[in-house]
C-alpha cells in the first residue's frame, strides 16, 4: 500500500514538472509539434501493472531507469542552455532536478528494502525446505514443518485423465 500510494505521488510530481516543461514549449513554439504523442517505446518499456510480484521490477524499472534518465537529460538540457538566453526553461528544469532528486532518494531505499525482504524470505524457505529433508546430503533428522506455499494457493493436483478442450472439441465436430 505504500510503495501504491509512493508511486502515485511521484507520478503526481512529475505530470506537474511534465505540464511545466510542456507550457514553456508551448511559448516558444506554435504548435507545440507532437508533445501529445508517447513514442512507442517508451510506452512499452515503462507502462506498468501494479501486483505484489511485479513490484521489485516496477521499482527497478522507475527508479534505477527511467528516472535516472530523465535526471540526466535534465542535467544535460541545464549545461547545454545559454541561462541569459532560456532563463525559464533552465528554471523548470532546476525545480524538477529537486524532486527528482527526492524521488530517486526514496526508490533507492525502497529497492534496498524490498530487496532485502525477499532475499530474507528467500533464504528462509531454503533453510526450512534443507531442514525438512534433514539436510542436504538427508543425514540429519527431518524437521517437521509446515512451509507456507509462495505462489499458488492450493497445491497443483495431477489429472491423469486426458481432456480436450472445448475448443478442439468444436473443431472435430466441424470436420
Amino acid at each position: 500500500m505504500e510503495l501504491k500510494t509512493a508511486f502515485s505521488l511521484h507520478s503526481y510530481l512529475c505530470s506537474e514538472h511534465v505540464a511545466a516543461l510542456r507550457d514553456r514549449v508551448a511559448e516558444m513554439r506554435e504548435p507545440p509539434l507532437g508533445l501529445d504523442v508517447v513514442p512507442d517505446i517508451i510506452w512499452r518499456c515503462f507502462s506498468m501493472r501494479f501486483s505484489p510480484r511485479r513490484r521489485r521490477r516496477n521499482c527497478r524499472r522507475l527508479y534505477e531507469k527511467a528516472l535516472p534518465a530523465l535526471r540526466e537529460g535534465m542535467k544535460r538540457h541545464i549545461e547545454d542552455t545559454n541561462v541569459l538566453v532560456d532563463f525559464p526553461s533552465v528554471r523548470v528544469c532546476k525545480f524538477a532536478l529537486i524532486e527528482i532528486d527526492e524521488i530517486l532518494d526514496f526508490g533507492r531505499k525502497a529497492i534496498e528494502r524490498l530487496d532485502a525482504k525477499a532475499s530474507q524470505q528467500w533464504t528462509q524457505l531454503l533453510d526450512d525446505c534443507l531442514a525438512a529433508a534433514g539436510g542436504l546430503d538427508g543425514r540429519k533428522a527431518p524437521v517437521v514443518k509446515q512451509l507456507a506455499r509462495q505462489h499458488s494457493a492450493k497445491p497443483y493436483v495431477y489429472d491423469k485423465v486426458p481432456r480436450r478442450t472445448s475448443v478442439s472439441l468444436i473443431r472435430l465436430t466441424r470436420e
